[in-house]
């Protein structure tokens, strides 16, 4: 998602002039909370999910609140992404300024090809961050 994410100029733009920041974590755990603790005024999670109850391209978009509660995503992360949001919440972290954009997934082995059909939600989930970020 960040290479599509980096293709558009106006990312590129907001990057150089320090608006925008894009980072990469596969399985960041409980090392979510750096970035939840951070005084973003926008946090974007992306990520892969795997509900069993929906076709492979589905896109998800939970805020903060949403995600805490959340237990319907299988994860491979230690932690997983609720989890960790929810554990902010706990520690009494902003997580208001959360944005969870999900795929359903057809594989969750690191490592599986990406088909048709997940690429074509990557690129409908760029642009949907794109227009949220107002670009």
């Amino acid at each position: 998602m960040a290479l599509q994410l980096l293709e558009y100029s106006e990312c590129q733009v907001k990057i150089s002039m320090g608006e925008l920041i894009i980072e990469v974590a596969d399985r960041p755990g409980v090392n979510l909370l750096q970035w939840i603790i951070r005084e973003y005024s926008q946090l974007f999670l992306i990520d892969m999910v795997k509900t069993n109850k929906a076709e492979a391209g589905k896109i998800y978009m939970l805020n903060g609140r949403e995600i805490a509660g959340f237990s319907g995503m299988l994860s491979s992360h230690s932690l997983g992404v609720a989890s960790a949001v929810e554990l902010a919440a706990v520690l009494g972290m902003d997580i208001s300024k959360i944005t969870f954009w999900g795929i359903e997934g057809i594989c969750s082995t690191p490592g599986c090809a990406i088909t048709k059909v997940i690429e074509a939600a990557v690129q409908t989930t760029a642009l949907q961050i794109l227009t949220r970020l107002g670009l």
